[in-house]
């Protein structure tokens, strides 16, 4: 399965320090047949 999104890193003196993650939970739950969006 994959889920689509996105990582943002912020990096300090060469090493990470801070990370974002977006991704869409309603298709990751359509994905495993929890929750149908449309006219599925």
């Amino acid at each position: 399965m994959t889920v689509i999104g996105a990582s943002f890193c912020r990096f300090a003196d060469g090493l990470l320090a801070e990370e974002w993650v977006v991704w869409d939970p309603w298709e990751l739950l359509s994905a495993i047949s929890i929750w149908t969006v449309g006219d599925e």
